[in-house]
């Protein structure tokens, strides 16, 4: 039943947040594949202002920024794709997230790049269309692959798409929404991409933070370290 599939899901979903060394991400596969199946048995899946899909959507986005092996990602792009059950407007976005994830169908573990890069063009393509539910699972997206110190047009396209969601914010009026977003999940994530051991990742992520600092002027914590970036200068 609904109720069951519910209380089931809502059991499993702490575990996701779990660390690795905690619960496995063979583990977190597992339970991304039950998700799949589970969600569309839910009532309140397809209320899409249930606190139930609500919570569920934010919860799955915020995983493209920490699971890293393929099986994990894998699972989690195809639980993400549910979503398009209960919100059709989400197809494209969800498209797109499936190509910025592509692994190689020949060889294990080795990203698509042809399929990863047209993901990010189709972005660099559509953004303007996009609101911010479409914005939230791809910012986490962009700051896991911010952090890909290997790949150059990966970690490039990444911090690309990053500042388009920053013309988003500045676009038409200003929206406390919109602001909030930036504030408690982008802003907080370069922090932390900061500490990266890597000098490419940490210039990459510190070229978003200023072009942030640059564009919104209308924050205050912006608007103070663009005082002291003028200090600098």
């Amino acid at each position: 039943t609904s109720e069951q599939a519910q209380q089931i899901i809502e059991m499993l979903l702490p575990l996701l947040r779990r660390p690795g060394k905690q619960v496995p991400e063979r583990v977190k596969a597992d339970i991304l594949t039950t998700l799949h199946a589970l969600l569309p048995s839910v009532n309140d899946f397809t209320d899409l202002e249930s606190t139930f899909h609500r919570g569920i959507y934010n919860s799955l986005a915020s995983l493209f920024r920490s699971l890293y092996t393929r099986a994990a990602r894998d699972s989690l792009v195809k639980a993400f794709q549910t979503f398009t059950l209960a919100n059709p407007a989400l197809s494209s976005i969800i498209n797109v997230i499936g190509e910025i994830n592509a692994f190689s169908v020949k060889r294990i573990d080795e990203p698509d790049f042809d399929r990863r890069l047209t993901g990010y063009a189709r972005i660099n393509d559509a953004h303007t269309t996009y609101g911010l539910s479409h914005w939230i699972p791809l910012l986490h997206n962009f700051l896991f692959y911010i952090q890909d110190a290997e790949e150059l047009t990966i970690r490039s396209n990444a911090s690309t798409c990053l500042k388009l969601f920053i013309d988003f914010v500045i676009r038409g009026e200003t929206s406390e929404e919109k602001d909030n977003v930036l504030l408690n999940l982008l802003y907080p994530g370069l922090r932390n991409v900061l500490n990266n051991k890597s000098e490419l990742v940490r210039a990459e992520a510190l070229g978003v933070l200023a072009y942030a600092v640059s564009q919104c002027t209308h924050l205050e914590v912006f608007a103070e370290m663009q005082t002291l970036m003028a200090e600098d200068e």
